[in-house]
This record gives structure tokens, sequence and C-alpha cells, in this order.
């Protein structure tokens, strides 16, 4: 059974793949969606959890009397928001008139589907709508970006199955925030910091995420991390130290990092006393896509010999050379 999970995993799509590991972050087969999304891989959009796209879009055209040629990129998502086993409630976001994003939540639980939450981004902002269970309660999420700056707000909201979505918590003005939903877990970055919203006790709080990501073998994913041991900078593959030699003014690894054309590797910048500015990863153009996620990832363009170049503090620089290899 191991060796056909395996043969699966090594055929899924390289970027579900990074959806999925971006999402556990111990690498595990999974996600993201977020595009984290947040669609999470993907991050506004995420797929639906029944067929019924075609239902709730005519419950939307029908509640707001629009025309079906005026809506587009319409994306459900179904799911149960008073945990009672049945999934009679979705939310959806859509564009009306090609300009105006819109983020709604209907229950279809009484005789008359009822429209639960309504929200649009005529302000400029963007809206993405989540949901989790945690300790077998269901919670909405609503998350807005506005600005140039990208300032996160998250709205989380209870349903008693009876009133309309209740707001029973916030977390604002995250600078260049995201939100990133996996496994019932709610992720959060933003000012170049990672959290995770944790419900303790009686609410929700929101914490520091200070985990690293751990490589897992046979994942198809492999993990570039940073340390720091004293006042050195230290960079790893897999667990395994990248030797260097110092070449003129920058430093060069010794032997080639190794990955299949169909592989990605992710990067683990999450350092304790180390902002993120300080550590800046480059690629020549064309040889590697850049998927973005609360860990990023690299997913190569095509075989042979390339190169990665990183600096720490602006002042030392790494020339990392990337062997990419057929399977």
């Amino acid at each position: 059974m191991l060796l056909s999970i395996k043969k699966s995993w090594k055929k899924t799509p390289i970027t579900l793949r990074a959806a999925y590991i971006t999402g556990f972050f111990t690498l595990f087969a999974v996600l993201l969606a977020w595009t984290l999304n947040w669609n999470s891989g993907k991050t506004i959009e995420q797929v639906s959890l029944t067929n019924n796209t075609d239902m709730a879009k005519g419950i939307v055209q029908e509640y707001f009397k629009l025309n079906v040629d005026s809506i587009s990129e319409f994306n459900t998502v179904w799911c149960d928001l008073t945990s009672s086993g049945k999934n009679s409630e979705f939310y959806a976001t859509y564009y009306h008139n090609q300009f105006t994003k819109y983020l709604t939540v209907f229950t279809t639980r009484g005789n008359v589907p009822e429209n639960l939450f309504h929200r649009n981004s005529k302000g400029g902002y963007d809206l993405q709508g989540a949901h989790v269970l945690i300790n077998d309660v269901a919670y909405f999420l609503c998350a807005t970006r506005v600005g140039s700056g990208g300032f996160l707000d998250l709205d989380v909201f209870q349903y008693d199955g009876v009133n309309k979505l209740e707001m029973i918590h916030k977390e604002a003005s995250l600078f260049q925030g995201h939100l990133w939903v996996m496994d019932n877990r709610i992720f959060l970055d933003g000012g170049n910091h990672r959290y995770e919203l944790m419900y303790i006790s009686d609410g929700f709080k929101l914490t520091n995420y200070d985990k690293r990501v751990q490589y897992l073998a046979d994942s198809a994913s492999h993990v570039l991390a940073y340390h720091i041991d004293g006042n050195d900078f230290k960079i790893t593959y897999d667990g395994k130290p990248i030797q260097f030699t110092m070449i003129e003014d920058h430093y060069v690894n010794n032997e080639p990092i190794t990955l299949a054309i169909d592989e990605q590797i992710i990067e683990d910048d999450n350092v304790i006393g180390v902002e993120p500015q300080q550590i800046r990863l480059l690629s020549r153009r064309g040889e590697f896509e850049y998927k973005q996620g609360f860990f990023s990832s690299l997913i190569p363009t095509g075989v042979g010999l390339k190169e990665l170049s990183i600096s720490f503090n602006y002042e030392t620089w790494y020339r990392i050379k990337v062997l990419v290899e057929n399977n």
C-alpha cells in the first residue's frame, strides 16, 4: 500500500503538490488553497465541497436579481456552519459586471434560501472566504486586503442556525497580510511575521508561528532551510549542510543540490531572531517558477544545471548550483 501511495504522489501535478505542502508545513502529502489557497495553494478560490455550484449560482442570481451574463468567476464552497452533519450552507465569491467582487453566504436549511452575510469590494479591496471546524464548532472567516500595502483584516463568525452570522473575533491591519487555511487551522502572515490564530480556552488568540519545515524522504519536495549558528549563517538542503567554497567575493557550493523535474523546493526562512527581509533568494530568469505560500516554493521549469543566489544582510552572497534531472 505504501508503494502505491508513493506512485500516486509522484503522478500528482506539481502545482497541486505545492498547495498540499504549504498547507501542512511538514511536507506530508495533502492540499492549500491559497491559492492557502490561503485558494489557500489557491488564495482566493477554494475547491467546492459538493457539485452544487450551479444550484448556488442560481440562488445568488435569484436573490439579488442578477443577470446571468453579469456574473463572472463564480466560485463556491458548500459547508456545514452549524456542525449538524449536513452541508446546507455555501459561500461564494464572484464578480458582478467585471469590476466589483462579492463574498456572500447562504443557508438552504429552510424552505427558502436565506442570505447570512454579504460584502463587496467597492472600496478597492480584495475578499476571501474560508471556514474551519475547531472542537466540533464551525467558524466562517472573511479576509479583506486593502490598499497598496495589502493590509489584511480577518473577521471570524459563528452561525447558530437561526440568526445571521455573528462576528466573534477580529484581527486588523496586518501589513501585506495573507490568510492560509489548512487542516482546520488558521494561519496568517503579515509585517514579515508568521502567525497561527488558535482557539485557546474560550476564544481566539493570535500566536507567533515558529516551527520549521521538516523534510520527509520520498515526499517529492525538498527543503532549503536557513539557520543561524552563533554569528554564522548556514544553509541546509533536506536537513544536510551545504558545503561552500569562497570564490572571489561570494560562496559557491562544492556539489550541486539535485531534484527531479516534477519536484519542488520549499524555502524555510522561519529563522528565530532574523527578519525575513534579511535573507533574499533570487533565481535566474525563467529557471524556476516561484509559488507564494505560507512557506513558498520553487518549481523548476526545465532540466539541466540551474543557479540560485542567496544573500544574508545584503553583505554575503551564496551561489547555489542546482541540478534538475529527468525522472
